[in-house]
């Protein structure tokens, strides 16, 4: 006879082998990328190239087994060129286009790459609205009880006042 335990699938992480290649990877790129070549006789493999390709191959190592690259790495990632977007890689500035900037919840923080130009916006101080059922589930939640009947909010309540009328 199985046990539950036998059919839960293992926890913790399955392929810890391409996860620390692709943390390998990003340390390799952002590294080679930051470092400046030294002046002395010795041969050097430094080139703007090798960083991009690093982080292609991390890109394409997260695609091909299938696991999420965390935010931050992606952030840092030009989507059309794969380059860092670091210091002197890139331009950051704020952005708000509504009229006169006056709605606070319009801030769009914008990175330029400096080798493709390509653009990235993300939003800046707002929230994000929640998922749909979690905003359905919020809505129906009882709000007060009076006898045997707890009223509701949105539909259910509007039906409630059709009741007693």
């Amino acid at each position: 006879m199985r046990t539950k335990s036998s059919t839960k699938p293992p926890k913790g992480n399955q392929n810890p082998h391409l996860q620390a290649r692709l943390a390998y990877l990003y340390k390799a790129a952002t590294y080679l990328s930051t470092h400046q070549p030294s002046q002395s006789s010795q041969p050097s493999v430094s080139s703007p190239a090798l960083p991009r390709h690093l982080a292609s191959q991390l890109r394409a190592v997260s695609l091909k087994s299938q696991l999420r690259l965390a935010q931050p790495i992606k952030r840092s990632l030009c989507n059309r060129c794969n380059t860092l977007l670091q210091d002197g890689s890139a331009s950051v500035h704020m952005e708000n286009e509504s009229r006169s900037g006056v709605k606070p919840w319009a801030d769009v923080l914008v990175i330029q790459c400096a080798m493709c130009e390509a653009v990235k916006r993300f939003p800046v101080g707002s929230k994000r609205q929640g998922k749909k059922g979690a905003r359905e589930s919020a809505k129906m939640e009882p709000v007060e009880s009076t006898g045997d009947k707890a009223k509701v909010r949105g539909s259910e309540l509007r039906m409630d006042r059709n009741r007693t009328t």
